[in-house]
This record gives structure tokens, sequence and C-alpha cells, in this order.
């Protein structure tokens, strides 16, 4: 029998974190059924038996998918996400870790008031592994509701808070599993059904260390990662329809990226120019040329 909800885990080496993880789940209470399915990736230490022994401890609860060869993050996510037959996915991966017993339930009962939302997500706590200290959300969230618009200029959903309907049915393109990051992405896709609702309630912990890589990065490189997730959605058919809006975030992520590299990086000039192309090519003063063109002048790395 099918789940109401499916909680995607994907794991690697995540073996000291794993009893906090699989106890923030196991301790939901939820009126309706849900399942857990954990991709375990090739690890190096005891992530694999301890997830095997949860799921013996909890069968029919708790499902496991083994790779026997290092399989990276986005094909362990996807032979999690092809399992997922709930109604509902809730994501939670290995070394994070849920604090609200409710937390299922207060989205489901979200989503449900809301039939023209799709996704549903929470404040969260973040965990810095290295200091051993709790510090706020990295984003700043002002209000309830977000847009497919607002989420193509940047995501602000921790993806262990969310909880959303499953009900993409398109095959995840060739170009979408080349992507540094699956996260991101996937929720813009699933804005074109609706929107998102945030709730203020905190109901999980992020934990940043060694092991979360987008995290640690310094600004210059999510702001490069950003650049290839654009280029993406460009490109995506499905999301034609938003084509100005995404070339909108693109040139200022563009921008971003160009003043963080030293004026000896060619990728500087390369990146003004191509602000400046699309300005002349685009001419709409409020779009580019007041974001632009008034600070591009100044700057050295424009002459030829």
């Amino acid at each position: 029998m099918k789940k109401e909800v499916s909680i995607l885990s994907i794991v690697c080496n995540h073996e000291k974190y794993l009893h906090e993880f699989f106890n923030g789940i196991l301790s939901q209470k939820l009126a309706e059924s849900f399942e857990l399915i954990v991709g375990v990736d090739k690890c190096t230490d005891q992530s694999k038996a301890i997830c095997l022994q949860y799921q013996q401890q909890y069968p029919g609860l708790v499902k496991v998918i083994v790779h026997q060869e290092l399989a990276g993050m986005f094909n362990n996510f996807l032979s999690v996400y092809q399992q997922c037959t709930g109604k509902y996915i809730a994501i939670c991966e290995g070394d994070d870790y849920w604090t609200d017993e409710f937390k299922l339930q207060k989205q489901l009962a979200a989503l449900r008031q809301n039939q023209d939302a799709v996704l549903c997500f929470t404040d969260i706590k973040i965990f810095d592994d290295d200091l051993k200290s709790y510090h706020p959300n990295w984003a700043t969230i002002k209000k309830n509701v977000f847009t497919i618009d607002d989420l193509i200029e940047g995501n602000m959903i921790a993806t262990c808070t969310v909880l959303f309907r499953n009900i993409l049915t398109e095959p995840f393109s060739e170009a979408f599993t080349r992507l540094p990051m699956v996260d991101w992405p996937l929720f813009v896709n699933l804005a074109r059904h609706g929107k998102a609702i945030y709730l203020q309630d905190t109901t999980a912990v992020y934990r940043r260390n060694s092991l979360s890589i987008f995290a640690k990065n310094p600004i210059l490189q999510q702001l490069q990662k950003k650049e290839e997730v654009y280029q993406y959605f460009l490109q995506e058919p499905l999301l034609a329809c938003r084509k100005k809006k995404i070339e909108k975030a693109y040139y200022l992520n563009l921008y971003a990226i160009a003043v963080r590299l030293s004026e000896t990086n060619r990728n500087k000039r390369a990146n003004f120019n191509k602000i400046i192309k699309h300005a002349l090519l685009h001419a709409n003063p409020a779009l580019l040329f007041k974001s632009f063109v008034r600070r591009l002048i100044k700057s050295p790395a424009i002459v030829n």
C-alpha cells in the first residue's frame, strides 16, 4: 500500500550523525503513514551497516538502497527519488536532522489548506560542526508565500525542511543530471505548478561541516555554481515563459562574480563584456543599465 509521505534521504560517510538523523524521523507524530527511503552511497565508514540495522529494526518503514560502487550525489538522489511513491515527498540528508516531532503534520495541514501550493518549507537552525555552535537561518525570510519568480532569484529553502507534492511527471533531463546541485532546480521546477509556502516554525537543523560542500564553499564558488544552474534554466524548455526573469537573475549573478574576480583574471573582462553586450542588445534601462552600466563604466575591466 502506498504511503502518504515518502521521506527521501541520501547518505555518504555520515556514520557519526545517523542516530540523530533516524531519531528525528522516527519520532514524527503523523496520523497518516510514511516511509523513509535511504540511498547509501559507497562509504568508507559504517554508514551502510547502521542504515541496514535500522531497516531490520523497522521493516516496512525504513528501506535502504545500497550502492556498491560510488554513485555520486545526483545518481544517489535519483535512485531514491524514483522509489518515492507517496503523495508527498520530504527530504532530509543523513547529516541533518529534524527537531520537531510534528513537522510533517504541520506541513501536511498547510498544503491541504492551500491547494494552490506545491511545496512547504520551514525555518531552521544551523549547527557548525567545527565550532560546535548553533546559528540562525542564513536566509532572511520576510514573507510566507513564494512564487516561481522568487525562487528564480535565489534559493531561500533549506532542503531538510521541505515537503512537496509528488507531482513531477517529466523525467529529469540530461542537463539536469549534470548540475552541481539538485535541490534549487528541483524547487524551481516544482514552482511551475504552484506556490511555495513558508512556516516560521523551526523544525530542523542543517549541519555545516566538511561534508556539506556547498555551504563551505567561498561566496565566489557558490556564485559560479549558481551560474551553471541559471544556464540550465535558460535552456530548459519548460521554463521558456520565464526567460526574461531568468536572464535578469543570470546577469545579476554574472556581475556578482565579475566584481569578485581579480583584475588580472580574464573571466572578469569576459563577464563584464557579456553584460554590456546584453544591455546593448536588449536595451532596458530599468532592468540592466541602472543595475550595471553606472558601475561598469568605472571599471578598467571593460576596456578592450
